[in-house]
C-alpha cells in the first residue's frame, strides 16, 4: 500500500511540472510578443516625428528660396529672416545663402566664419549631392558626415532659379545646416529610452553600399531590432529599436520560477497528504472504537443521574411558568411605549433627510462653482494670449501696410515690363484682398475674445457660491453675470429682454442670489415649448429692491401655486428634477430678508417677484 502511495506521488509530481512549464512557456511569449507590440507602436510614433521636425526644419530652405526669387537674387536682410526662422526650428544650427555655389552669407555667422567664400561646386568630396540638386531642380539632403569642429550634421540645399527672358538660370543654393544631436532633441528621441527601448539612426551608404550608423542610444545588440523607415529628400533612413534586455524575460521571471516550484511542491504535497488519509483514518478508527466501549459505560451512568435531573426541572418549570405571564404583562407595556418613540423617530427622520437632501443639493451647487473657477481660469489664460497675440497681428499688418506702400512707390521707378509683372503676381495671389479681409477677421477675433472673457468673468462671479460674507452688490451686474451663464439654456427657446432700473446697491450675498436667479431663469426657459419671450425687470422705491422674471412658458396650475416652496415638490418627469430648486431659492431669498411673490395662469406663462430690503451694512 506504501509502494502505491510512492507511484501515485511521484506521478502528481510530474504532472504538475509540466503544467508549470507550460504556464511560465505561454507567460514569457506572452510578454515578448507584448514588449514587441510596444515597440511597433513607440518606433512608429518616434520615426513619424522624426520625420516631421526634419522636414519642417529643411522647409526654411524653400521659405528663403522664394524671397529670392521674388527680390531676384537679393534679401534685403537675410540675418533678420533667419533668425525668425530659427525661432519656430530649434533643429536647425545654421543657414547659408550660396550664389553660384559659393557661401557668401551665413547666419548665425559666429563659428562659421571659416565657411564664408567655399565653394560647393569645386568641392571634390561634396559636389556630388550639390551637383545632383542643380540637376533635379529640388532640394536635396547631404550626409550624415563629421564636422571639423566635431560633431556630426545634414545639409538641406534647394537649388534657386531665377527666371530672365523667359529662361531659367541658376542663382545658387538656400542652405540650412542641422547637427543630428539637435536633431535628435527636437524630436525627443530620447523618450525611446525612457521607455525602456534602445535606438539605433542608419542607412545605406550611397557610394559604399554599406550599412552607415549615426546616432543611437548606446552600444546594444541589435540584432533582433524592429526597423522603421524615415523618408528624406532623395534618401531613405532606418530607426531600429530594442529593447535594453533583449526581448526574453519578463521582469518577474526569477519570481515566477520561484511561485512555479513553490506551487509544484504544493501539489504534489497536497496530493500526498489526500492519498495518506485513508490510512490515517484506518489507524484512527481502531482508536475510535476503544475510545467509544469505554464511553457508552460512563453514558449509562449518565442515563441514570439524568432521570434525577429530569425531576427537578419538572418543578423548576411549573415555577417558570408563573414567571412568564408577569413577564408578557411587563413586555407588551414596554411595546406600546416603545411604538410611541419610533413614531416620534421617524417623524424627526423626515425632517432630517429633508435637511439632509436641501445640504446635498448646496454642496453639489458649490463643488459646480467651483468646477466652473476651474474652468474659467484655464479658458482665462489662452484667450489672453489669443487677445493679446490677435493685437499684435493688428500691429503687424499695419507695418506690412506702410511696406507695400513704400514698394508700391518703389515699383514706379521700375521698368514698365518688371513692374507690370509684380503687379500681375500681385493680382494672381489676391494681395490686396487678403489684406483688406485680415482686417475683419481680426476685428471679429477680437469681438468673440471679448464675449469668451465676460462668460470666463461670469463663471468666476458665479463659483464663488459658499463665500457667507455679505457685502454690497449691484442686482443689475448679478442677473447680467447670471445670464450669460445661463444663456446657452435660455437661447433656444426664448428671446430675452432686459429691463433694469437704476437701483442702489443693497448688502447681501451675491452669490447666494445668483443661484436664486439661475434656478428661476432656468425653470422659466425649460416651461416654454416653443419660442417664447423671457423678461428680466428690477425697480426700487426708498425701502426696497424689486427683481421681476417673467416668462410666456406653459404656466402653473392653480392647485400647485400653494406647494411650489415645498422641498421634493415638482413638476417635470421623473429623474429630470429634485424638487429642491424653488425650496433653496425660497430659504435663501427669506435669509436676506425678502419674499418670493408668484404670479400664473396655464398656457400663458409665469411671474417671479423678488423684493430684497436696502441695508447697506450686513
Amino acid at each position: 500500500m506504501r509502494k502505491m502511495l510512492f507511484f501515485q506521488v511521484t506521478l502528481a509530481f510530474l504532472l504538475a511540472t509540466s503544467v508549470a512549464c507550460g504556464l511560465f512557456y505561454f507567460t514569457e511569449t506572452r510578454w515578448e510578443m507584448e514588449k514587441k507590440k510596444r515597440a511597433m507602436l513607440l518606433g512608429a510614433r518616434q520615426a513619424a516625428t522624426f520625420e516631421r521636425v526634419l522636414f519642417q526644419t529643411l522647409s526654411a530652405t524653400t521659405v528663403i528660396a522664394s524671397f529670392l526669387q521674388q527680390g531676384n537674387g537679393r534679401i534685403e536682410d537675410f540675418p533678420v529672416l533667419a533668425a525668425q526662422m530659427a525661432r519656430s526650428r530649434p533643429a536647425a544650427s545654421n543657414y547659408q545663402l550660396a550664389p553660384n555655389g559659393i557661401i557668401r552669407e551665413i547666419f548665425p555667422l559666429k563659428g562659421n566664419e571659416k565657411a564664408i567664400g567655399h565653394d560647393l561646386l569645386a568641392d571634390t568630396q561634396r559636389d556630388k549631392e550639390a551637383r545632383r540638386a542643380i540637376k533635379k531642380k529640388k532640394l536635396t539632403l547631404a550626409g550624415p558626415f563629421e564636422l571639423i569642429q566635431g560633431g556630426i550634421a545634414v545639409i538641406g540645399r534647394e537649388p534657386v532659379f531665377l527666371e530672365e527672358q523667359g529662361q531659367e538660370r541658376f542663382w545658387g543654393f538656400a542652405s540650412v545646416l542641422i547637427q543630428l544631436k539637435d536633431l535628435l532633441r527636437a524630436s525627443a528621441l530620447d523618450r525611446i529610452g525612457i521607455e525602456g527601448y534602445a535606438y539605433i539612426l542608419w542607412r545605406i551608404h550611397p557610394d559604399t553600399g554599406q550599412r552607415h550608423e549615426f546616432g543611437g542610444s548606446g552600444e546594444t545588440d541589435f540584432t533582433d531590432a524592429v526597423d522603421f523607415n524615415i523618408r528624406v529628400p532623395n534618401a531613405q533612413w532606418k530607426l531600429s529599436i530594442i529593447p535594453t534586455g533583449g526581448w526574453a524575460h519578463s521582469p518577474w521571471y526569477l519570481l515566477q520560477i520561484v511561485l512555479s516550484s513553490l506551487g509544484v511542491l504544493f501539489f504534489t504535497y497536497s496530493i500526498y497528504y489526500l492519498l495518506k488519509q485513508p490510512i490515517i483514518l484506518h489507524d484512527r478508527v481502531e482508536e475510535r472504537t476503544r475510545e467509544l466501549s469505554e464511553k457508552n459505560e460512563a453514558l449509562e451512568s449518565e442515563m441514570r443521574l439524568r432521570e434525577q435531573v429530569e425531576l427537578e426541572l419538572t418543578c423548576a418549570q411549573v415555577e417558570l411558568a408563573k414567571h412568564s405571564e408577569m413577564l408578557e404583562l411587563l413586555v407588551e407595556e414596554r411595546t406600546r411605549e416603545l411604538e410611541e418613540k419610533n413614531d416620534e423617530l421617524l417623524d424627526a427622520l423626515d425632517e432630517l433627510k429633508t435637511s439632509q437632501s436641501m445640504l446635498l443639493q448646496r454642496e453639489k451647487m458649490a463643488t459646480i462653482g467651483q468646477l466652473a473657477a476651474g474652468v474659467a481660469h484655464e479658458i482665462n489664460n489662452p484667450i489672453g494670449f489669443v487677445t493679446s497675440n490677435l493685437n499684435s497681428l493688428e500691429k503687424y499688418r499695419g507695418r506690412i501696410l506702410s511696406f507695400m506702400d513704400l514698394q508700391s512707390r518703389a515699383l514706379e521707378d521700375l521698368s514698365p515690363e518688371a513692374s507690370g509683372e509684380i503687379q500681375r503676381q500681385r493680382k494672381d495671389m489676391k494681395i490686396d484682398y487678403i489684406l483688406e479681409d485680415s482686417a475683419e477677421l481680426i476685428e471679429e477675433s477680437l469681438d468673440g475674445t471679448e464675449r469668451v472673457s465676460k462668460i470666463v468673468q461670469g463663471l468666476k462671479t458665479f463659483s464663488r457660491l459658499d463665500e457667507a460674507e455679505n457685502k454690497p452688490a449691484d442686482l443689475n451686474k448679478c442677473l447680467d453675470d447670471t445670464i450669460n451663464i445661463a444663456w446657452n439654456e435660455i437661447k433656444y427657446q426664448a428671446t430675452l429682454n432686459r429691463e433694469f432700473g437704476e437701483i442702489p446697491e443693497i448688502c447681501c450675498n451675491s452669490h447666494q442670489l445668483n443661484q436664486v436667479f439661475m434656478n428661476m431663469l432656468v425653470n422659466a426657459a425649460q416651461s416654454i415649448q416653443v419660442q417664447g419671450e423671457i423678461v428680466v425687470k428690477t425697480w426700487t422705491d426708498s425701502q426696497q429692491v424689486f427683481v421681476r422674471i417673467s416668462d410666456t412658458g406653459c404656466g402653473i396650475p392653480e392647485e400647485n401655486l400653494s406647494r411650489i416652496f415645498e422641498p421634493f415638490f415638482t413638476t417635470k418627469e421623473v429623474g429630470e428634477g429634485t424638487g429642491l430648486g424653488m425650496s433653496i431659492a425660497y430659504d435663501i431669498v427669506k435669509k436676506h430678508g425678502g419674499e418670493i411673490q408668484v404670479e400664473s395662469s396655464e398656457h400663458r406663462g409665469t411671474a417671479f417677484t423678488i423684493n430684497l430690503p436696502i441695508l447697506t451694512e450686513g
